[in-house]
């Protein structure tokens, strides 16, 4: 069995009106291999590929907005964050990566409508960084800088 790297629990209701069967959402990254976003039932059933990355992409963070409905996805290997709804379609990029940095764990907070992400360096002398944008990729901060690696 191949690790999974991240998972992440959709809720039952996508958003006002739009109800649905609570599932989880994960990325499945092979190594050296395309990589993808799969989700399943909760209790195991009705497995399946939300959406394949071609290539070796390095999947590293998955997260959920409950309004939107949007999936967003940190792809390390392209440097960006791309969103997209629940059934594969609709995707869009909306930010990058810091090129030279490693791009991981990402986060969205459903109250401020931000996305945050780590962005770290396999070397203690590079700062580390919690970085944060809109859902639409506006307004990119950096909310924390570390000595080192962020964890």
């Amino acid at each position: 069995m191949r690790p999974v790297s991240a998972i992440l629990l959709g809720l039952a209701l996508l958003g006002p009106g739009f109800a649905r069967a609570a599932r989880i959402y994960y990325t499945d990254q092979p190594n050296g291999n395309p990589g993808s976003v799969r989700s399943v039932g909760l209790d195991g059933s009705n497995p399946g590929t939300v959406i394949t990355y071609p290539g070796a992409p390095s999947l590293r963070g998955i997260g959920w907005h409950r309004e939107t409905g949007r999936i967003f996805v940190l792809d390390n290997s392209s440097k960006v964050i791309r969103s997209l709804f629940p059934n594969g379609t609709g995707e869009q990029t909306v930010t990058s990566v810091s090129i030279g940095l490693i791009g991981s764990d990402l986060e969205v907070d459903d109250s401020t409508g931000r996305i945050y992400w780590a962005e770290s360096s396999s070397s203690s002398a590079v700062n580390g960084l919690i970085r944060s944008c809109n859902l639409d990729g506006t307004d990119v901060t950096t909310a924390v800088t570390t000595a080192g690696v962020p964890w």
